[in-house]
């Protein structure tokens, strides 16, 4: 009986003391695999997605939407597998950090217009007033398909529903900017 009481001491002191380290090991290892999504090769990037999407760590939601317009369909795909691990991420503080740069990538014509989808597509999740601008000068992108998500993304962040007619798009935009 005191040797099964012994080792249940001991047993509980062990898991007392590595849980700790664990974490600590834990949020080592998320860091390292969000560094590893830029890295050169699209294989080791869509390998960090899948694993920071088991990980479930929020610290990898930023990096993760900005994965959503990489240039490999495969990490895109990853990503966006990766980002359902995170129900309403796009309502987080790191969704918000990242706005900037989904901006500055959907108005880059250079980008691959699946690209530039992705990212009209996460800024309508992520519903930052921020982007309503951009997004309707986006409605006169060459690709239909880019377009028509612009067009979506700007339905989620207003609320209204002109679809993809620009002059009433910019008609709204003026009156909302007189009435501020």
């Amino acid at each position: 009986m005191r040797k099964s009481g012994f080792l249940m001491i001991l047993f509980l002191s062990l898991l007392v003391f590595t849980i700790p380290i664990a974490h600590c090991n834990e949020s080592d290892e998320v860091q390292e695999w969000i560094a590893e999504l830029k890295d050169e090769d699209p294989r080791i990037r869509q390998t960090a997605a899948e694993i920071l999407g088991r990980l479930k760590d929020p610290r990898a939601i930023g990096p993760l939407i900005v994965a959503l317009v990489d240039e490999a369909s495969e990490v895109r795909e990853a990503a966006s597998e990766a980002l359902k691990s995170f129900p309403g991420w796009g309502k987080s503080d790191e969704a918000n950090r990242v706005v900037p740069e989904l901006i500055v990538v959907l108005q880059d014509q250079r980008k691959d217009p699946e690209v530039r989808k992705n990212a009209a597509e996460a800024l309508g999740k992520i519903k930052d007033p921020k982007a309503v601008e951009p997004l309707i000068t986006t409605l006169k992108d060459k690709d239909s398909e880019v377009r028509w998500h612009a067009a979506e993304a700007l339905e989620k962040i207003t609320k209204e529903h002109f679809g993809r007619e620009v002059a009433k798009w910019e008609e709204w935009l003026k009156k909302q900017k007189a009435g501020e």
